[in-house]
């Protein structure tokens, strides 16, 4: 079953945590574009144990570079669980 979070979201600043609504158990590919701006981010996944589950993906933290703060931008993170 594939699984997709996607959202489009304003900067507001240089980090942005994201929480997905459902867990990845699979290490989810990340793809992220910022409007009006090189798409210049580094992408951090969060994991947590679930007892019962193991070791899931949870969410996501993203750095942007300062002059990105007051744009937007678009993410898809998906996976094959």
């Amino acid at each position: 079953m594939r699984r997709i979070y996607s959202d489009v979201r304003p900067i507001t600043d240089t980090t942005v945590h994201l929480d997905f609504a459902n867990y990845f158990v699979v290490e989810p590919a990340v793809l992220i574009t910022v409007y009006g701006a090189e798409t210049n981010v580094e992408v951090s996944l969060v994991y947590e144990f679930i007892d019962g589950v193991g070791e899931v993906y949870t969410g996501v933290d993203l750095t942007f570079p300062a002059g990105h703060v007051g744009k937007k931008f678009a993410i898809l993170v998906t996976a094959d669980e």
